[in-house]
């Protein structure tokens, strides 16, 4: 996988599968740093790796465990559907979003 899949090309809110996830104003501003903390380990000079996906793991583990899905059945489909390509980018950005990053 490259940087590029880390990229967002669009407003979160515009992303197909953000209605997945709880709406970032209603995110504790501890928990708004630590999902970012969580998607930093992702950022890498190097190619995609180990130490990369097991990031990626740990960040989606966090997601779905931390309740920020709002339907964990719908979020299974959507993996099933669009693969982690677009699962990796809709996290990522919603990270960036909850950090208070602007598009």
């Amino acid at each position: 996988m490259s940087d590029k899949a880390t990229q967002p090309t669009e407003p979160f809110e515009d992303m197909e599968g953000s209605e997945l996830f709880r709406p970032v104003a209603t995110l504790r501003a501890s928990q708004r740093v630590r999902l970012a903390a969580r998607a930093m380990a992702l950022a890498s000079d190097d190619d995609w790796g180990e130490v990369q996906f097991e990031a990626l793991a740990d960040l989606l583990d966090f997601l779905e465990d931390g309740d920020y899905i709002i339907d964990p059945t719908k979020w299974a489909a959507f993996y099933e559907e669009k693969g982690l390509g677009d699962v990796l980018k809709l996290a990522v950005t919603y990270a960036g979003e909850a950090a208070g990053a602007k598009q």
